[in-house]
């Protein structure tokens, strides 16, 4: 950097000002990636004088409202345009951030579930096969079908579909992700007003459906045919991504859609499943470590 600093012919200050200049790491990095000529340096030391003044207002800033730039929320930035050096502006990490906060907060509606605001999503192998499923998804492969994750207390079901579900709303996917017995109840306080339509409207269409605990509620023939039937049914005709989480196997599930308060229904139950099915793949989280949300 000094070969710079030789040839500069401004005065006294002017010069204490450059090496200022010259010692931040990004500059530096600037002029060496770009070869940046000592005649070019000279032609466009206002342009690096004036961005090193703009990054000056960015020092120790805290957060958007704190800004002190012209544009709010814009790091400056330096830019080589075929010989032409310029000040562009980029993105800084508080606008980022906020930005997919807001993004998040439109795609994303959670009803009764806690979202943290990071995910240390473990990795152990045998949750490996459910991890790559989850990988697979926010890469935005071309999958089809969902999961039905079903395993015991603590293994971590709700904790990876909220970490799924906060991922691809980040992505600007439109994603549903509902505690079912706390659903259910709303749907049942939701009958007497008559507003049931279009709460299964949203269901039947939201780009990606998850429901949490699948079996935690109380059986109830009603919710599984009127409801819960023709949700599946429209999903599955339009293959729109739906996930399940449940403590309950394949036979338990079963014998819980056959149940409800008058009596035992097996063929509707067997709708209902092969709906699942259809839907889901089926896949079982045996880890034991216990991941519940606090």
């Amino acid at each position: 950097m000094e070969k710079y600093l030789q040839h500069v012919t401004e005065s006294k200050e002017v010069k204490s000002f450059v090496e200022e200049l010259l010692s931040d790491n990004e500059v530096a990095n600037f002029l060496e990636k770009e070869n940046i000529t000592i005649d070019a340096f000279n032609e466009y030391l206002n342009v690096f004088l004036g961005y090193y003044v703009k990054c000056d207002s960015c020092k120790e800033c805290k957060g958007l409202e704190y800004c002190k730039q012209a544009h709010k929320g814009y790091k400056p930035l330096l830019v080589n345009d075929e010989g032409v050096v310029s000040i562009s502006y980029d993105e800084c990490q508080y606008l980022l951030k906020d930005d997919i906060d807001k993004r998040l907060d439109y795609n994303l509606t959670l009803i009764g579930i806690k979202r943290k605001n990071d995910f240390d999503v473990y990795l152990n192998e045998k949750r490996l096969s459910v991890l790559t499923k989850i990988k697979d998804y926010l890469d935005n492969k071309p999958i089809s079908k969902g999961l039905y994750l079903h395993g015991s207390h603590g293994s971590g079901k709700t904790y990876l579909l909220t970490y799924l579900a906060t991922n691809l709303a980040k992505q600007n996917h439109q994603v549903i992700m509902a505690y079912y017995p706390d659903l259910v109840r709303l749907f049942k306080s939701a009958i007497p007003k008559g507003t049931t339509e279009d709460m299964i409207a949203r269901l039947k269409e939201v780009e990606v459906l998850i429901l949490d605990d699948f079996g935690g509620e109380t059986p109830n023939s009603y919710i599984r045919d009127e409801i819960l039937g023709p949700i599946l049914q429209e999903r599955m005709e339009y293959k729109r991504l739906t996930f399940m989480s449940s403590n309950l196997n394949l036979d338990q599930l079963r014998s819980h859609l056959a149940e409800s308060a008058k009596d035992f229904d097996v063929v509707r139950a067997s709708r209902i499943f092969e709906r699942i099915h259809v839907l889901m793949e089926i896949v079982e989280l045996e880890d034991k470590k216990d991941y519940r949300l606090d």
